[in-house]
């Protein structure tokens, strides 16, 4: 009989710890969906790719502004320096941000212009910070 109670007691772990197992599992596959689908969290070149698809080649710099400033990404502190990646005249901003591993990643985007005021490039830059 006390053979009988440890084998159903051992079942019960068992089936506990499976379970466990399982959400840990549905967890880190929902995530790992999550994070590929975030464009921010892809290469440069493909976040540079997803805004000019957004924001084409050739676009007018009233055009991007407004496109800018419904997503919230204009900063006008972005205007006061001209960071690495940009040529003048420029718009700038964070386009997005998440906590990598172990630092949290800031991604901005800079839309170049030419004297006309059309799009010509789109720079992007990572800045890494501590969490």
């Amino acid at each position: 009989m006390p053979s009988l109670i440890v084998s159903q007691e051992l079942k019960l772990k068992l089936k506990i710890g499976l379970t466990v197992l399982a959400v840990v599992a549905l967890i880190a596959v929902f995530a790992g969906v999550a994070i590929s689908n975030d464009p921010i969290r892809q290469s440069d070149a493909d976040v540079r790719q997803w805004l000019l698809s957004k924001t084409p080649t050739g676009s007018h710099f009233s055009d991007v502004s407004s496109f800018l400033e419904q997503n919230g990404w204009h900063d006008e502190r972005y205007q006061q320096r001209i960071p690495a990646p940009a040529a003048q005249p420029f718009l700038g901003g964070e386009i997005g941000s998440y906590q990598g591993i172990p630092w949290h990643t800031s991604v901005c985007a800079f839309w170049e212009f030419d004297d006309d005021g059309r799009l010509l490039d789109i720079q992007i830059e990572r800045i890494k910070d501590s969490p």
